[in-house]
């Protein structure tokens, strides 16, 4: 990498890094050397990961170990580089999946809220709860029944 590209990468403004003690400086910095990754840098050797954060030689290994062992780098044992690992791509799949539960479901609840004239919302179970994930309302105002 040229000396350009390694330059530290700017993701926050200053403002906003964590500076109070209801945050992790640690993880917050574990989490910014995971924004070093783009579709340019896909490989960072440690020396490079030091140089874009600034942070000292200790501070590097034990985090890039640490995302390591969790699988969110890999290290390529002929280069000696890291690249994104497989937990980076699960939680892509989260993201991906539900977009695309999305995109499938909406022209499908358009035509059905057209049909009825009512407001659709679709949920999908979590562990969390109930979220509602999309709806499609009508422009209908409720107008309740005399019971």
């Amino acid at each position: 990498m040229s000396e350009e590209e390694m330059m530290p990468v700017e993701t926050d403004p200053p403002a906003t890094r964590s500076k109070g003690p209801e945050t992790s400086r640690t993880l917050e910095k574990g989490l910014r050397l995971l924004t070093l990754f783009d579709v340019e840098h896909q490989h960072w050797s440690l020396r490079e990961f030091r140089e874009a954060a600034g942070e000292s030689k200790t501070v590097v290994v034990r985090l890039v170990k640490t995302l390591e062992r969790l699988g969110f780098v890999e290290r390529n044992p002929q280069t000696s580089t890291y690249s994104l690992g497989n937990s980076v791509a699960k939680l892509a799949y989260v993201i991906e999946s539900h977009e695309r539960l999305v995109r499938v479901a909406q022209p499908f609840m358009q035509r059905l809220s057209d049909i009825t004239s009512e407001t659709i919302l679709l949920c999908a179970e979590t562990e969390h709860g109930w979220p509602m994930l999309l709806s499609v309302v009508t422009a209908r105002y409720l107008v309740p029944s005399d019971a």
